[in-house]
């Protein structure tokens, strides 16, 4: 019977344990990880919209034309 209880009180400390570790780490963890996908991924765009805007025009078109060609 003590065994028994023994084994009841373990099996419950780690499930409390695995929910507390599970709010307390896990997800911040994700949190951040997935702010700093946002703040990467809006980089990505501004510097492809630049690149873009950049390439619209007639002179940095021609610039970059010709740099292929050599």
């Amino acid at each position: 019977m003590f065994c028994l209880s023994l084994a009841f009180f373990f099996f419950f400390f780690i499930v409390v344990c695995n929910r507390i570790l599970l709010a307390a780490f896990v997800t911040p963890t994700l949190k951040v990880f997935n702010f700093l996908f946002i703040v990467l991924r809006t980089r990505v765009k501004q510097r492809l919209e630049e690149t873009t805007k950049a390439m619209s025009t007639p002179v940095l078109r021609l610039v970059a034309s010709s740099r292929m060609t050599e």
